[in-house]
């Protein structure tokens, strides 16, 4: 099979998974990742609900695949998680990625890395949730939890759950708002993220993922850094901080699952995926 014509079948299968999906619902580090720092956590704001993506020229064509990359979709979602991370993304006026988070909700500034963004968007939206992470991983006051802290808590809840998280399963099940948690190995020192959307079945088996995270290095062209002009520069690329960008996931039992920070990389990020639904 030609390269063209793979990639017409890939295309075929986005376009046809972002249809069914829209009718069922009418970090600068080594190589691709990013450290984090323990660094005081911000201050929490109240949460305001939006689902709008003022200022993304691409939201009008969810799923738009250009060449193999997909984008994934833009479906409605609801809930407090998905719709304080929207808002913040559409109101923001200035974001940077760094290890010590300083948030100013009122002026739309957010600086912090991928574990500080999770930390801080759960403590506005998920308080009791993140409350429960934090002490079940022993994370002190003033510091936010490493990406394999996160890793160990979501892969150490029952399959049933809890008052304040349930874990998900499977990569087709996973949703807008649920919480991402991606383990270290070598100079991969772990990732975490917020799903912004509904995986999207790939034709190989995989899944594409559209999500918001705090990074130094974009996922992919598709990614918001790429003309966000309120991403202020970094180390490794001209924009950082808070974006959307679209990463793909394999496996099919949780303890195999991987990910792979674009959705045309050849090698899988970190060791291990871990993917949990705050509730409270």
């Amino acid at each position: 099979m030609s390269e063209r014509s793979r990639w017409q079948d890939g295309r075929a299968a986005v376009v046809a998974a972002v249809v069914t999906l829209a009718a069922a619902t009418g970090c600068v580090g080594s190589a691709e990742g990013e450290t984090a720092a323990e660094a005081p956590s911000a201050p929490a704001s109240s949460a305001v609900a939006s689902t709008t993506s003022a200022g993304d020229p691409r939201a009008a064509t969810p799923g738009s695949p250009v060449g193999p990359t997909v984008v994934g979709p833009a479906v409605p979602a609801v809930g407090p998680v998905i719709t304080t991370v929207a808002h913040a993304w559409d109101t923001m006026s200035w974001t940077l990625y760094n290890h010590h988070p300083r948030v100013d909700a009122a002026a739309g500034r957010y600086q912090f890395d991928c574990v500080g963004m999770t930390n801080y968007f759960l403590s506005v939206a998920a308080p009791t949730a993140n409350d429960d992470l934090r002490a079940t991983e022993g994370i002190p006051e003033h510091y936010v939890p490493r990406p394999d802290k996160v890793l160990d808590f979501i892969r150490g809840l029952p399959a049933a759950g809890t008052t304040t998280w349930r874990p998900v399963l499977a990569l087709s099940d996973i949703q807008a708002g649920d919480l991402l948690a991606f383990g270290s190995r070598g100079k991969d020192v772990g990732h975490a993220a917020i799903a912004a959307g509904p995986s999207v079945a790939l034709a190989d088996g995989s899944f594409a993922l559209l999500i918001y995270d705090s990074t130094g290095l974009v996922h992919g062209p598709l990614d918001t850094r790429n003309w966000d002009k309120r991403a202020q520069p970094g180390r490794s690329h001209p924009h950082t901080g808070l974006g959307r960008g679209t990463l793909r996931l394999t496996g099919t039992d949780p303890q195999d699952w991987s990910m792979y920070w674009t959705t045309t990389s050849t090698r899988p990020y970190g060791d291990g995926v871990a993917v949990a639904r705050p509730l409270t």
